[in-house]
């Protein structure tokens, strides 16, 4: 399957040389050499590369995302780096709740909680980004609001109540979507029950709720900074998945029946 995707960049780096009048010696080589067996061992594309153009490294780096990204190394440290956030996290709303009665710090607590053990059970996606941007993107948006702090303040009733609704949401979403939850652009098994029949990305739509009140009922400057970020990080995040995705016409069907992505009736 790869191995018909570096032969369509190849050919399409070539046709764009032709046209720009910079077609060289190289070029032949490079497709007699897509096309052979050879190009079934990443490791000789590295090996060999000296004797290709700088386009040709680029396909090599190329067919390494996805290896790298899927690798059994890779998954244990992002589940290490989780766990160790969520910890951090966990005992800070504890300790808080013990202080103040903040029932909603606990609701959030929970949200937060099946996030991190949906992920770490989260099922093989038929396939995947292999953009470094979408990846950072996604990482940030993920881990991000695990650095929120709950505040010693008065429990303010609005701001309370605002904060365990939009949490409710959060799992509600999160247990719809099951162990399809990704933390990348990702094909998964679609869901289309539940809050998904309401707008297309619930759970990043109860991120939105919970996230506001959030900083209401916890105001500090740390909160406020990761606010913003998370929230910047969530309509990037909506972009990046809605472009994947929308390349199946299962999800194009989706589309036509969900019309909101984020926010119903605006958005």
């Amino acid at each position: 399957m790869w191995q018909y995707a570096v032969r369509t960049i190849i050919d399409t780096r070539m046709q764009r040389a032709v046209m720009a009048g910079k077609h060289s010696n190289k070029q032949p080589r490079l497709r007699k050499l897509a096309r052979s067996r050879w190009l079934a061992s990443p490791e000789n594309l590295w090996r060999h590369g000296r004797f290709v153009s700088e386009p040709y490294l680029e396909i090599c780096q190329m067919t390494r995302i996805p290896q790298i990204i899927a690798s059994a190394r890779m998954q244990i440290l992002t589940g290490a780096i989780l766990s160790a956030l969520w910890v951090f996290f966990a005992i800070a709303h504890l300790v808080t709740f013990k202080l103040t009665g903040k029932a909603s710090l606990l609701v959030f607590g929970v949200a937060e909680t099946l996030i991190a053990v949906f992920f770490l059970l989260r099922t093989q996606p038929k396939t995947f980004t292999s953009s470094p941007r979408e990846w950072v993107i996604a990482v940030l948006g993920t881990f991000l609001p695990l650095l929120l702090r709950p505040t010693p303040d008065t429990p303010v009733t609005v701001a309370e109540w605002g904060l365990m609704l939009g949490s409710a949401m959060q799992i509600a979403g999160v247990l719809s979507l099951n162990r399809s939850l990704a933390l990348v652009p990702a094909l998964r098994e679609l869901k289309t029950a539940g809050m998904y029949r309401l707008v297309r990305h619930p759970i990043y739509f109860s991120y939105l709720i919970s996230f506001s009140f959030y900083l209401a009922a916890n105001v500090s400057i740390q909160n406020l900074l990761i606010v913003i970020a998370s929230l910047g990080l969530l309509l990037a995040r909506v972009y990046f998945e809605e472009r994947l995705l929308g390349q199946t016409a299962e999800y194009r069907a989706y589309q036509s029946r969900v019309r909101w992505r984020l926010i119903p009736f605006v958005f």
